[in-house]
């Protein structure tokens, strides 16, 4: 890929990022760009992901966005107030993925 010098941070979720990747699994990507804007398919063009030796989803956010989604996957995350409930189930619309201490984000 490209060198980016707004590109800040490079993460890894869903089945790589939890080590349960197999045959067949995508990787799916999290790039933190300063410089990100527009809606995602948009966001999307400048990465040449293609070029990848597997299947890649990526997912590009500006650290702000970042933040906040961390920050609303952390309440979602809370335990939950009533009984009965799996709390090692996610709650819908949570993506099923590390929790953020775990992420491999490495600063450039």
């Amino acid at each position: 890929m490209p060198r980016s010098p707004s590109l800040k941070r490079v993460g890894v979720f869903g089945s790589y990022g939890r080590g349960t990747a197999s045959v067949g699994s995508d990787l799916d990507l999290l790039l933190v760009d300063d410089q990100a804007e527009g809606p995602q398919h948009q966001r999307l063009i400048g990465w040449p992901l293609e070029q990848l030796p597997l299947s890649c989803d990526a997912l590009v956010l500006t650290p702000k966005e970042l933040e906040e989604l961390l920050a609303r996957v952390a309440l979602r995350a809370a335990p939950a107030s009533h009984a009965g409930r799996d709390p090692g189930r996610p709650r819908l619309g949570v993506p099923a993925c590390p929790p953020p201490h775990r992420w491999p984000l490495s600063a450039r």
